[in-house]
């Protein structure tokens, strides 16, 4: 499954909310499955929100199948064929809202690719609402999240004269939504950065990483980074270096012919009574010790 950022971008299946005007939701309510039922088949003119709070459903849109399960929020774009091929699970439940939006016009950019003005004083023109939002098609929703009261509480007002409170509501989902999505996307990222940091120092690992070049290399601050790092690794980066280094040291050790003055340069370290120092701090006996009890019997 993509995560909800990637889904984002996928625009074919997105509803399209237009930053100038507010959705307005016309239904909303929950639904039990008691016997078999499947989705109808229609081409509704407005958008479609689904919250599974127990077992699951299939919905095909378009000839895409799509199978929602409990906690997933999934929409439905108007304008698309949509219809229903087996039967939902039995026992399954659900909340819903219809809701309408305006078309997008042609002069409407996505506000995920426009990048705001930044400086002070902030003015907003008109022309800086020809925006609209894609939703992501699928996200995931956590039980007793704010977001999920938000869902519950939209599909509980039933009165036609707080039209205005659920129109709201509508909008404080979706703003959840979105703002999800980013969180998700942020986190994709550092995940992304962080692993090629890993591989960068395993890759020269004996090789001076100071400050500079880590960040040079990142092009983010070395205190912001080795705090990452440390998160993820629950090392430093000299700790996990020394790390590297002194078990490559041992490998070599075991396993190689050369001199403890070349294995100490080949790790990195220019200074052999500082390696000797290190390893026997690490394992507990000198490398000469070390090579004459562990090597390998073949």
């Amino acid at each position: 499954m993509k995560d909800a950022f990637s889904q984002t971008r996928d625009r074919t299946y997105n509803c399209i909310i237009p930053m100038n005007s507010m959705p307005f939701v016309a239904e909303a309510g929950s639904g039990k499955v008691i016997k078999p039922y499947r989705h109808m088949d229609r081409q509704a003119d407005f958008n479609v929100m689904i919250y599974i709070t127990k077992g699951s459903m299939e919905i095909v849109e378009e000839g895409k199948t799509w199978r929602i399960g409990k906690g997933d929020l999934f929409f439905l774009k108007k304008g698309l064929h949509h219809w229903g091929e087996k039967p939902f699970e039995i026992g399954t439940s659900w909340c819903y809202a219809h809701f309408y939006t305006q078309d997008k016009t042609d002069d409407m950019y996505s506000s995920l690719d426009h990048k705001p003005i930044t400086g002070m004083p902030l003015v907003i023109k008109e022309e800086d609402f020809h925006a609209y939002l894609p939703i992501p098609k699928l996200s995931q929703v956590r039980e007793g999240s704010s977001l999920e009261s938000a869902v519950f509480n939209l599909c509980q007002i039933q009165s036609s004269a707080k039209v205005l409170e659920r129109n709201l509501l509508m909008w404080k989902i979706l703003k959840k939504i979105l703002d999800q999505a980013n969180r998700d996307q942020e986190s994709g990222k550092e995940a992304r950065w962080l692993d090629e940091l890993v591989t960068y120092i395993e890759d020269h690992y004996n090789e001076a990483l100071n400050m500079e070049r880590i960040q040079k290399r990142f092009g983010l601050s070395y205190k912001y980074i080795g705090k990452c790092f440390k998160d993820k690794t629950g090392l430093t980066i000299k700790a996990y270096q020394k790390k590297l280094r002194l078990e490559k040291a041992a490998l070599l050790l075991g396993q190689s012919h050369l001199s403890i003055g070349e294995i100490a340069d080949e790790t990195g370290y220019g200074d052999l009574f500082y390696f000797s120092r290190l390893f026997k701090e690490v394992f507990c006996v000198s490398p000469t010790h070390y090579r004459q009890h562990y090597r390998p019997r073949l």
